[in-house]
């Protein structure tokens, strides 16, 4: 059951939805009750899903299952007018700024997907821009330094999509994490910001030196409009590296 109870103040969801809800950054809504239409809106992508994509399909493992349906998306799904918005999904998702984030271990995707949204927005006539944390605060401190800095700080937040790739893989000092966060501000439901990122939500303020405070700034920004993708799995390098005999298997 997920809701337990209506109250006047609100309802009281299940302890374990909230759970799921907060290891993937997104808060609950409840529809109206007795709202046929609202219900059906919902549970329509259910069925476009079974009907459209799993009927008539063989799947051999979970790695077939995500490479047939990302096929999927980019040649159907995500080219389709909704009949809701009346735009197709990414056309949708560059209007609203939302900011999807890829949170996993290396080596299991997260800049290809990244990459992948990129392409299809850009194919979709959105201007696009790719980059890496790293690159992103190394650039704008160094044009801080030259006196370029408001002409450099327009190339992160005119396009109508910024990726950013590899949060948390190197740590951020205050100064490199201020400019991280001027890039978010700036954004802030102006533009939609892709993000990946090899730590948890909760590690952030260790990504930017032990500051708590401009970590969770950051973060309430980013989480306000967002989808939180979480990838779990073996690193796709190393699987190579074990099909290739260069790294012996568990127990080998």
């Amino acid at each position: 059951m997920v809701v337990l109870e209506r109250t006047a103040n609100g309802p009281r969801y299940n302890p374990g939805l909230l759970d799921f809800a907060g290891r993937y950054g997104f808060v609950p809504r409840l529809c109206r009750p007795y709202r046929a239409r609202t219900k059906g809106k919902v549970e329509r992508s259910i069925g476009y899903l079974r009907d459209r994509f799993f009927c008539g399909r063989t799947i051999t493992s979970l790695e077939d299952l995500n490479t047939q349906l990302l096929a999927w998306l980019d040649a159907v799904a995500n080219r389709r007018e909704h009949a809701t918005t009346g735009e197709r999904p990414l056309d949708r998702l560059a209007r609203e700024g939302l900011t999807p984030f890829a949170l996993a271990p290396p080596g299991v995707g997260k800049s290809h997907l990244a990459v992948a949204l990129g392409l299809e927005a850009c194919r979709s006539r959105h201007r696009v821009r790719f980059t890496t944390a790293a690159r992103l605060v190394a650039a704008l401190a160094e044009a801080r330094e030259q006196a370029t800095y408001s002409r450099r700080l327009l190339t992160y937040t005119r396009p109508s999509l910024l990726i950013v790739d590899e949060v948390g893989f190197l740590p951020l000092d205050t100064s490199q994490a201020a400019l991280l966060f001027e890039v978010v501000s700036r954004r802030y439901e102006q533009g939609s910001i892709v993000l990946t990122d090899n730590k948890s939500f909760g590690e952030w303020a260790k990504v930017f030196s032990g500051d708590s405070v401009i970590a969770t700034a950051i973060l309430d920004r980013l989480l306000h409009h967002s989808h939180v993708i979480n990838i779990r799995g073996e690193s796709y390098r190393l699987k190579d590296k074990r099909k290739a005999g260069v790294v012996k298997t568990k127990g080998g």
